[in-house]
């Protein structure tokens, strides 16, 4: 007899839903000076009701100010509205200027606006008869939208209405609407003095959850917002501007200074300084740091443009990229004192609201060459920095032992902080490059294992070592270059005695399919060389590294490991923020890059105890799979951080790494990048249902037949009148598991699930997911029932057997 207390609403259909999770698309501006306070808007998807913000490391606190809509385009009745309003608030801030000042503005009047206003009026008051009072009811109807822009509209000076007026009145500037960023917060963010420089990331907690993490970066420089019109014409825009007193007026800034904006279609900004004879000017550009990847734009990235002009529009630099970053870099040497321009642009003129950027305009260092690229762990190792604002300076690197590879610091002066150094701590033994050793005969002898310092010092340079090997013997050569910061872009060979190459290597990447896995997710060209290869036979091999473009300087420095495979495993989860109730659980995906033969089976575990994991196992020779986290009903924190590791064992070694968080990003509508993240975010995030957690009754794994049912059987026990509303199906199942029927009995449940032909000894987990259906508001959808996500399963491990 069913138990009328456990009635579950199952679906047998596979159902069309989504994670409901908030998305934020761009924050502007994306960032502050330490010691103020800002306004800061977010923009993205399902942010409504954003209600709280996370902001990781000490010093920075915010609070919500207001939901807001993406603006569309004004209507008629709008533009109207608020071209009245605007003129009156013009016409009051004119009447406030001295009487001198005053008799200089000339109102140029839009004739043809003007008659179409009086067009539209005569309409109305047809519409109403001539009845004064239900032309006024009519008008006062309209209303302008809920902007932050708009706010305080009587209270903005003359340069802020012209702003307005661009940003809603210029008909080149009509908008497409983009779902993804329609709904925008406004945030109150106070900076501390103390609070550390760099990046920080931002989330926001809404009724849906909390929100991917969105780089916010703390500096020490005065900052700059835009105001429009900015442009190379801006001037002849506003020619009465040039009249009014100074503080009317866009100000030329003082350097130091931080430069805030953002990029619509077809827009160009400008930005006056003033400058010293003599300065070493760094011109520091932030836009695709600030958002990696566009999902929907080619590229993928906003691809920012910079110019700079002297006062007499003469162009003096340009670039549109440092190096292989896309992020523009100028430094430039102030000829004679006086007033410059910056411009910035999209390299074809796109844009949109999360085209975004941020310009640094400073004295500050700027690295361009380093050498060392890292050192042995537990060793003193000092590099040697040059570039920009720095003379050969040495600066000694961290290289305490642990489980970080690559590193990062800065170089100091004062108040100014350089980009940043990457470095690497290995374990190998260490030698230098010695030139000459361009040629065979020239080959530098080396003992394996080492890695090699070395350094690609000109055009046309190339570096040969001489190894001895067996036969059989396998080696692997990996270059560090590229993933720190140098531009070399490596080409390795092997060669055998008789000058034959057995084999080389360009570009590598670890990818499946479109997704490409690497340690941080921000390179897109992976130059770095990697290569392994069995020796045919015993006697001496040539190891070559050079340029693949023939290319070489101070700055195309490597790192060279050749020795033995070391087999070893990165691992990467995503997404970098879980939404979670008490008590319930929760779904993500682990990824793991597996290295020089490790294909073993490894185990995910946190330190938390209120926490449990299911599915925990990386099954042999597989490179991802989704598992499952779940809460204690008494863990009620609603935020927290936490740390999930991986173990493993090969040849009696035991391996254990932390698991880098990341979000699964994609890039101009097709490649998909793993973004590293600083923390990962566990969010306490509420909700109206919740049932209790059932717990598997088979054994684990559940053994499964290829082409046969199986029975999976679920205790749980719950409030009825809640359970009753329930449906429950397959998330992202592997291809051939279908769930053909669901039987209830008292405080059990027995999904049976038919597999298709599927290989013997194949292992995934299962997981199951919980809806609650309801009607939807529009009668002209479709659909005429929503699902909403509410609670999932712990994972079900299985195996296919013979």
């Amino acid at each position: 007899m069913i138990n009328k207390f456990l009635i579950l609403i199952l679906t047998l259909a596979t159902l069309s839903f989504a994670d409901i999770n908030p998305k934020i698309g761009y924050l502007y501006p994306a960032g502050g000076e330490r010691g103020t306070t800002l306004r800061v808007i977010a923009g993205g998807q399902l942010l409504n009701q954003a209600n709280g913000i996370y902001i990781s490391g000490k010093g920075i606190i915010g609070k919500i100010i207001g939901n807001y809509r993406l603006r569309r385009n004004l209507n008629r009745e709008q533009r109207i509205l608020l071209q009245n309003k605007m003129e009156e608030a013009r016409d009051r801030r004119i009447a406030e200027l001295p009487e001198g000042f005053r008799s200089r503005i000339h109102i140029q009047k839009n004739e043809r606006q003007k008659r179409k206003n009086e067009q539209y009026m005569m309409m109305m008051r047809e519409k109403v008869k001539d009845d004064p009072e239900k032309l006024r009811k009519l008008l006062a109807q309209e209303k302008l939208p809920d902007n932050p822009l708009l706010h305080n509209l009587d209270e903005k000076n003359l340069r802020e209405l012209a702003n307005i007026a661009e940003n809603f009145m210029n008909r080149k500037w009509r908008r497409q609407w983009n779902q993804q960023l329609a709904q925008l917060v406004e945030i109150e963010i106070t900076i501390d003095k103390n609070a550390e420089l760099g990046n920080h990331e931002l989330r926001l907690k809404t009724k849906h959850g909390m929100s991917n993490p969105m780089v916010f970066q703390v500096g020490n420089f005065p900052e700059k917002k835009e105001l429009e019109p900015n442009n190379n014409s801006a001037n002849q825009k506003l020619p009465q501007f040039q009249r009014l007193p100074s503080k009317f007026l866009d100000q030329t800034v003082e350097l130091p200074v931080i430069l805030n904006g953002q990029i619509m279609p077809g827009d160009v900004d400008r930005f006056r300084f003033k400058a010293r004879k003599g300065q070493k000017v760094v011109i520091e550009t932030f836009a695709r740091q600030l958002v990696p990847y566009l999902a929907d734009a080619v590229p993928g990235w906003f691809q920012a443009v910079i110019t700079l002009y002297d006062s007499k529009g003469r162009k003096l630099a340009f670039d549109d990229d440092y190096r292989f970053n896309p992020d523009p870099v100028l430094y430039y040497k102030i000829p004679k004192t006086g007033e410059y321009e910056i411009e910035i642009r999209d390299a074809i003129y796109r844009g949109r609201s999360d085209f975004i950027y941020r310009i640094k305009i400073s004295e500050e260092p700027f690295i361009t060459d380093v050498f060392l690229l890292g050192g042995r762990a537990g060793d003193k190792t000092v590099t040697r920095i040059s570039g920009y604002n720095l003379l050969g300076t040495n600066i000694i690197l961290d290289t305490t032992p642990g489980e970080k590879i690559i590193r990062k610091t800065f170089f100091s002066r004062k108040n100014y902080k350089s980009n940043p150094i990457f470095y690497t701590v290995n374990y190998l033994p260490e030698c230098f490059e010695i030139e000459t050793n361009n040629l065979i005969n020239q080959a530098q002898k080396i003992s394996l294992p080492i890695i090699i310092n070395g350094k690609i010092d000109k055009p046309g340079d190339i570096d040969v070592y001489k190894i001895y090997g067996q036969k059989g013997e396998k080696i692997v050569a990996q270059v560090y270059a590229r993933q720190l910061n140098s531009p070399l872009n490596s080409l390795l060979r092997i060669i055998d005695e008789k000058g034959r190459v057995i084999k080389w290597n360009d570009d590598y990447i670890v990818k499946d399919k479109f997704l490409h896995e690497s340690k941080t997710g921000l390179i897109t060209h992976h130059a770095d060389s990697y290569l392994t290869v069995k020796f045919p036979e015993t006697g001496t091999y040539y190891i070559q590294i050079s340029d693949a473009l023939n290319q070489g300087g101070n700055a195309f420095a490597y790192r060279l490991r050749i020795s033995t495979p070391q087999p070893d495993f990165i691992l990467f989860s995503s997404p970098s923020t879980i939404n979670i109730l008490p008590g319930s659980t929760a779904s993500f995906t682990v990824y793991a890059i597996r290295k020089e033969g490790f294909e073993g089976p490894i185990r995910i575990f946190t330190k938390d105890k209120n926490l449990w994991i299911a599915g925990k196992i990386i099954p042999a020779e597989k490179n991802k799979i989704r598992m499952t986290i779940t809460a204690k009903p008494t863990d009620t924190d609603q935020i927290k951080q936490i740390q999930l590791f991986g173990t493993a064992r090969f040849n009696k070694q035991k391996f254990v790494h932390q698991v880098i968080p990341a979000d699964n990003t994609m890039q101009a509508f097709l490649y998909r990048q793993l973004v590293s993240s600083k923390e990962l975010v566990l969010f306490n995030k509420g909700a109206k249902w919740k049932i209790p957690v059932p717990r598997l009754t088979n054994e684990i794994p559940v053994k499964i037949k290829s082409a046969s049912d199986v029975d999976l059987f679920f205790r749980v026990a719950g409030n009825p009148r809640m359970l009753k509303r329930f449906k429950v199906k397959l998330e992202n199942p592997p291809e051939g598991i279908t769930i053909t029927n669901i039987n209830i009995t008292a405080g059990l449940i027995d999904i049976k699930l038919h597999i298709d032909k599927l290989p013997s000894g194949y292992k995934d987990n299962l997981i199951f997911t919980v809806f609650n259906e309801q009607p939807k508001n529009n009668k002209k959808l479709r659909s005429k029932r929503r699902m909403f996500k509410i609670d999932t399963f712990p994972a079900v491990p299985i195996e296919v057997v013979n």
